[in-house]
């Protein structure tokens, strides 16, 4: 497979001892499973969340709550630490938010939040957010 740049994506990659398999978006996933989030963005800004079937909403990127960070542009980048997934039921969803000029993870936290409240929707719903600001995200069933 072609590696592609000038697409912003997630890209979901499970370690089960040596062995790591990049995941499609929908695939299943248990609790304790490894995963390593890696990001491609077209943007120079982002912030990169998830939430759980339990209504929990985590910040995977950057690594504190303020500003967005600075994205590497047209490469694929591994985020530092990996994630194990918990016993939440349902799902895990992460959100990849991008735009071309600096942002608070809080604006993406709150759309995140409000989602959240509509369960009907947030496996799949959009996220309602300011102009300027694009979104993409990766659904791991569980």
């Amino acid at each position: 497979a072609e590696a592609v740049f000038d697409q912003t994506r997630i890209l979901v990659f499970r370690k089960r001892g040596p062995a790591v398999e990049e995941l499609s978006d929908g695939d299943r996933a248990r609790s304790g499973d490894l995963l390593q989030l890696a990001y491609v963005s077209t943007e120079k800004f982002g912030v990169i969340l998830s939430l759980d079937g339990a209504g929990t909403i985590s910040l995977h990127w950057p690594e504190a709550e303020g500003a967005s960070a600075v994205l590497e542009s047209r490469q694929r980048i591994p985020l530092p630490r990996a994630i194990e997934l918990d016993a939440a039921p349902g799902f895990e969803r992460i959100f990849l938010v991008t735009s071309e000029e600096p942002f608070e993870t809080a604006i993406v936290r709150i759309a995140i939040e409000t989602l959240s409240r509509n369960p009907d929707r947030a496996g799949d719903g959009e996220l309602l957010l300011p102009r300027g600001l694009h979104q993409t995200s990766f659904l791991i069933r569980k």
